[in-house]
C-alpha cells in the first residue's frame, strides 16, 4: 500500500468513526482551546453518544485532511469563526454536505 492509498483508507476508517458516534443529526460542541497572533485558532469538536461526551477531533482532522496538535485542529486566517467551521468539517465529514448557515448556533 502506497502512502496515497494509506492516507484514503485512514480517511475512510475516519469517516466510518463519525458514522458510530453521529448516526443522525445532533448537537457538535466545539471549543475554542488556544490562539496565536498569528491568528491560528486550535479547536476542539464533541458529541454526546449514549449519554457520554465523545472527543471527535481526531477523526474530524483525520477525514478532512486537517492538521492537528495536542491543542486541537490548527485553524488559520481571519474573519470566519474557526469552531463553526470546525464543525462544518465535521458535518461535510459525516453527511457529505456543508451545514447550513440557518443550523448553525453560536453559545457564548
Amino acid at each position: 500500500m502506497n502512502a496515497t492509498q494509506e492516507r484514503q483508507a485512514d480517511q475512510e476508517r475516519a469517516i466510518q468513526s463519525l458514522r458510530s458516534y453521529i448516526p443522525t443529526r445532533r448537537t457538535i460542541i466545539h471549543t475554542r482551546t488556544d490562539y496565536t497572533r498569528s491568528m491560528t485558532d486550535y479547536v476542539r469538536l464533541y458529541v454526546v453518544s449514549d449519554g457520554a461526551i465523545v472527543d471527535i477531533t481526531y477523526f474530524v482532522a483525520r477525514a478532512r485532511g486537517r492538521r492537528m496538535t495536542d491543542r486541537g485542529i490548527a485553524y488559520s486566517g481571519g474573519g470566519y469563526s474557526k469552531g463553526l467551521e470546525a464543525a462544518d468539517d465535521a458535518w461535510r465529514a459525516r453527511f457529505g454536505e456543508t451545514l447550513r448557515q440557518s443550523q448553525w448556533r453560536e453559545i457564548s
